[in-house]
């Protein structure tokens, strides 16, 4: 027995020993770094993450080699472990000393390609960044219709370690949509289809259209909006796939889509399903309501969804999920209930948002338009919203957001990628013709996302015979980190509002002006030259904030010099009663509240605005003047034909106890009301055109499709333009004006035209003049283009 005893307290000793020797073992007692020639041990041994005395295991030596790869200084790291003793191998990653490329073409400049490259002189070449940055090259490319670009890297020794990289770039041809079929299709015509999708086949409307170039992004996008235009139509079972076959030229690719319709859905019952005690399921009923024979639309009912999860989550139910779930009455059936299931959804948080294709763009600039920051819990409404954000941006063309789920977590990346506009920097040019001023000229110029900045700077250029002006403007999208838009300008007018040669009687003005002194006027002719110059110089800031998601609120500052200058300045006091040289100091406020579906070309919505501005903060002017402005718009026919109506309202008076200015009275023209060049209150004797204290218009448009290519974007339109300008009862020379104080309503009726020429728009119309007053001037033409490289 004695002797079991001792056997047994023997093995457990043995077995303690053994453990206790492999804890010794286990534990690092020295560390060597070997293979390291320009990187010092201390630096590598202080990336390591570990130090003598810690214990090694596989999970530890695996984090070991992840930070190792990290550092970026490594082409490769293994580890040994040996008696305590902790050995570190590595290859040093070479460093680059150089970087050069070599373009069998060149359509992309080598400027913008090397923006592009990531991979700097001083930097050590890991493969992982150089296949990456292959990668980057040919997608923008591939963007920009090569197809079959070839890019490749090659890497020379120099001295020291050194290598020079450089990238070999073979272009080939430029590959253009030559034909877009579709197979399939029983219920709509291609011609419909066509319209959905944002490629286009290459035609001489569209040359120079990036959308007529093939694009495996693109061509993945329209499958998308092929998809939605059907589930938005009832098919909701429709499936779409794609083939593309390329010419043997290998210059261009006939695009195929294949369409399984399947038959189409009408709603049936809506209900509600949920196990959560506390959701008031009568509450939320209002939203299930819908017309019998209703088709299925898929964005209805995700729009639906939207409502009811906003309503929880105003009750503070954050972490609901609201998802419809489809029961079919029967395999014949077209009929098919929507269940609308509310359940609690796990709160998934968001380890890191990742911004990709910002190749121009500077990383802040994208991430201050995301509703969420690293540590949020995931909103789908807040990915929406920052989705319609970025899309907001006028340099920026798409954008795609996708969540990648952490392994055995609760966190996930979000990934944003972008897709930069190519057509930054721009110049316009537009024209015109009236009565008045004979032929206008206007040149304007663009740089959006100057430097990647986000900032937008324009300035325009205008001349006609009696009238030019030029100004300049700088955008900033978020002034000063505030979350502010800033806009600064700069500006000048000058212009003949005293239309003297359009007189044919001289003697109208020798009696006009027969009181002023005879030595000052010997000649009636003299009055009928450009005798009058009108000076306008000024600057001004002007910031605006989003206040909720529709309502946008608008503050800013303007001061300009106004000076009138003639052959006599009694000429100016006579008509005008003073003398024309003021100062203006002027506070402008607005609120804006938009519910249209598109910031640019909205079809449906409608947008209200109230601005008020107030001069008499310093200057030489007071007045007070109020804007009331408002649009709406309803499309029908799946969008291709839309009504607009558009009014506005403007009053102006004086304040501080002083009149309003004649130079400051309000006018409407071709601009606002088409057919007319000046409508309202006039000094007759001499065709001056003062304006009113009040003015209102209101147009009503129908823009329907024509027939042309769908590529020119082309609308014809039918429209009606009313208006007036009134008002005037405390200016001293009203007892010498016509129209003062009548609201005599003018009105016109018309046709225009738009379409898109290189993929901009050129307007014509032609408006006829129904209810006016012999002493209006009347234009009934008018165009305008804008070209942009």
């Amino acid at each position: 027995m004695n002797k079991f005893v001792w056997f047994s307290w023997a093995v457990v000793l043995l077995v303690n020993l053994s453990f206790c020797s492999i804890a010794v073992a286990d534990k690092i007692q020295s560390i060597e770094v070997i293979g390291n020639q320009r990187i010092e041990k201390e630096t590598i041994i202080s990336k390591l993450g570990v130090s003598t005395g810690d214990e090694l295991n596989p999970e530890k030596e695996n984090d070991i080699l992840l930070t190792m790869h990290y550092t970026k200084f490594f082409k490769d790291v293994s580890l040994d472990f040996v008696d305590g003793k902790l050995v570190v191998n590595v290859q040093e990653a070479p460093l680059v000393t150089e970087v050069k490329l070599v373009n069998d073409s060149g359509a992309i400049t080598e400027k913008v390609l090397l923006t592009m490259i990531t991979i700097k002189a001083g930097d050590m070449l890991i493969d992982s960044d150089l296949q990456e940055n292959i990668t980057r090259l040919t997608e923008e490319y591939k963007s920009a219709g090569f197809f079959l670009v070839k890019v490749t890297s090659e890497i020379h020794n120099v001295n020291n370690g050194g290598v020079v990289l450089t990238f070999k770039i073979i272009e080939g041809p430029r590959v253009f949509i030559k034909k877009i079929l579709f197979v399939g299709n029983d219920y709509y015509s291609d011609k419909k289809l066509s319209s959905v999708l944002l490629c286009k086949e290459k035609s001489w409307s569209n040359f120079n259209s990036p959308l007529t170039l093939y694009n495996v992004m693109y061509i993945e996008k329209d499958k998308e909006l092929l998809q939605q235009f059907y589930r938005n139509s009832g098919f909701m079972n429709c499936n779409i796939s794609s083939s593309v076959e390329l010419s043997p030229a290998k210059d261009s690719v006939v695009i195929t889509y294949i369409i399984d319709e399947d038959k189409r859905f009408y709603l049936g019952e809506l209900s509600l399903e949920t196990s959560i005690s506390s959701i008031n399921s009568q509450e939320l009923s209002k939203f299930l309501k819908v017309k019998p024979n209703t088709l299925f639309n898929s964005a209805n009912l995700h729009s639906i969804s939207q409502k009811i999860t906003d309503v929880l989550q105003k009750q503070g139910l954050y972490q609901v999920r609201v998802y419809p779930k489809f029961r079919y009455r029967s395999d014949s059936s077209s009929v098919v209930d929507i269940v609308f299931v509310i359940d609690f959804d796990k709160e998934i948080y968001i380890r890191n948002i990742n911004i990709l294709g910002n190749t121009i763009t500077q990383d802040h600039v994208i991430r201050r338009e995301i509703e969420l920051i690293e540590g949020d819990a995931l909103s789908e409404r807040k990915l929406e919203t920052t989705k319609k954000n970025i899309n907001r941006l006028n340099f920026i063309d798409d954008v795609s957001i996708s969540m990648v789920p952490v392994t055995d977590s609760d966190y996930c990346d979000v990934l944003v990628k972008i897709k930069e506009g190519r057509n930054l920097r721009g110049i316009g040019l537009s024209g015109g013709y009236n009565s008045i001023t004979g032929l206008i000229g206007s040149f304007s110029f663009s740089w959006d996302n100057i430097m990647g900045t986000g900032r937008l700077i324009k300035g325009e250029l205008s001349v006609a015979k009696k009238n030019s002006s030029q100004s300049i403007s700088i955008i900033d999208p978020n002034f000063n980190g505030s979350g502010f838009v800033g806009r600064f300008h700069l500006f000048h007018i000058g212009k003949d509002p005293i239309n003297s040669k359009k007189a044919t009687n001289a003697e109208k003005y020798k009696e006009y002006y027969s009181h002023i002194n005879p030595e000052k006027v010997t000649s009636a002719k003299k009055y009928k030259g450009e005798y009058y110059s009108h000076n306008v110089f000024g600057t001004g800031f002007e910031v605006d904030r989003k206040l909720t998601e529709h309502f946008i609120g608008t503050l800013g500052y303007t001061i300009k010099s106004d000076k009138g200058e003639t052959i006599s300045d009694e000429i100016i006091q006579q008509i005008y009663g003073e003398k024309h040289d003021f100062i203006y100091s002027i506070i402008d406020g607005a609120i804006t509240y938009n519910r249209t579906d598109n910031f640019r070309r909205p079809k449906n919505g409608y947008l209200m605005r109230y601005g008020v501005s107030f001069s008499g903060l310093g200057g030489t002017v007071k007045y007070l003047k109020n804007t009331v402005m408002a649009k709406f718009f309803k499309s029908f026919l799946d969008n291709k034909v839309t009504f607009m109506f558009v009014t506005r309202f403007n009053n102006i008076r004086g304040a501080l106890g002083e009149e309003v200015k004649v130079y400051d009275l309000l006018k409407v023209n071709q601009d606002h009301l088409r057919g007319f060049t000046g409508i309202g209150p006039k000094i007759q004797a001499i065709d001056l055109r003062i304006g009113g204290t009040n003015s209102y218009t209101a147009s009503a448009e129908l823009f329907v499709p024509i027939g042309l290519p769908d590529e020119l974007n082309a609308r014809g339109s039918i429209f009606m333009d009313i208006g007036s300008v009134w008002g005037g009862d405390n200016i001293g020379i009203i007892n010498r004006v016509t129209d003062s104080e009548k609201f005599n309503l003018r009105a016109s009726v018309g046709l225009g035209l738009t379409f898109d020429i290189i993929g901009q728009p050129i307007k014509f119309f032609y408006a006829v003049p129904i209810k006016r007053e012999k002493y209006d001037e009347v234009e009934k033409f008018g165009f305008s283009l804008d070209l942009y490289s």
